[in-house]
């Protein structure tokens, strides 16, 4: 390892983001509707600023 430097946050990795967040939920509500039995964590909402 060389270092460690903090990155530019883009609105690409936002987006991104925020795609991989629905396609989990998507996925979890697909396994429950199915009665698959499956483990998945439920996190806290966000804060109101995000």
């Amino acid at each position: 390892m060389v270092g460690v430097r903090r990155r530019e946050r883009l609105d690409a990795h936002r987006v991104v983001e925020d795609f991989m967040i629905a396609a989990n939920v998507s996925a979890a509500k697909a396994l429950e509707q199915a009665a698959f039995p499956c483990v998945y964590r439920i996190h806290e909402a966000p804060p109101r600023e995000r």
